[in-house]
């Protein structure tokens, strides 16, 4: 199926529609990261590369704080490619059943994004570690690397499959199982395709992106803010940005799937 716009435009046209979302959720994330380089907390990973427990708490605990604000643009954006309303209106004017089912939904996904992320760091970064550094005390294990892209492609896998349950959801479609799994079925590679896109897509945007920083941070070091509170607040702020703009991303793809699948 073909749609009349580009993936990236419809991102734009929905994140113009909700920007008043986005606005609030980028201050949400700006804050707390800014918080996070403030307060003092164990590091994620121990001098050997391995995962620590204070780090791994204090990492969870931030990373669902941020949902709350992901959550909130992710279900505003899908409301708004399904209803072409946007902001804090078309949430309220949503079916409050549909909106808290999508939300748990969303919060079950952002625990197993987590999930995965923690795998990618004691399967992967420590043996990369190790593989780069040479390290002939502690050598790095190529069976660890298989498990965890293993972990890692099937968890790509559940999410092709399940995209197509949250439009569903808002749109007050079927949500059963077998339909989300026929559905799914049906428009896997299109997903798949697109999360590994989006993936590669990433480094790209944190590079494209430093320069602009730079740039910005020499603007206030010359309004009289000193450099370092400048790096934080622009760093704090771009994050927040890109992470609204994965979302929506994610969101306009997962919605992408369910109408190819209701064809």
């Amino acid at each position: 199926m073909k749609f009349k716009s580009w993936i990236i435009q419809d991102v734009f046209d929905v994140l113009w529609l909700n920007r008043s979302v986005v606005a609030a959720a980028v201050s949400w994330l700006a804050l707390f990261a800014v918080f996070d380089a403030i307060v003092p907390h164990p590091a994620l990973l121990g001098p050997d590369g391995v995962l620590s427990l204070g780090g791994t708490c204090w990492f969870v605990a931030r990373a669902l704080v941020d949902a709350v604000a992901l959550i909130v643009v992710g279900i505003s954006a899908q409301l708004s490619c399904l209803t072409r309303q946007g902001g804090w209106g078309a949430i309220l004017a949503a079916n409050r059943n549909a909106v808290l089912c999508c939300s748990v939904g969303m919060w079950g996904l952002a625990v197993l994004t987590i999930a995965m992320v923690l795998v990618y760091q004691q399967f992967f970064v420590a043996d990369i570690i190790r593989a780069l550094l040479g390290s002939s005390l502690e050598p790095s294990h190529s069976g660890r690397l298989l498990i965890g892209a293993f972990i890692l492609v099937g968890f790509l896998g559940v999410i092709a499959l399940g995209a197509n349950w949250f439009p569903a959801v808002l749109a007050g479609a079927d949500r059963s199982m077998r339909t989300t799994w026929q559905r799914g079925r049906g428009t896997f590679l299109y997903v798949i395709w697109r999360l590994v896109a989006v993936l590669l897509f990433l480094p790209v945007i944190s590079t494209l992106i430093v320069p602009v920083i730079g740039q910005m941070v020499a603007i206030f070091h010359v309004l009289g803010i000193p450099a370092d509170v400048a790096v934080l607040g622009v760093r704090a702020l771009a994050a927040g940005v890109i992470a609204c703009f994965v979302s929506m991303l994610l969101s306009v793809i997962f919605v992408r799937a369910f109408v190819i699948s209701l064809k």
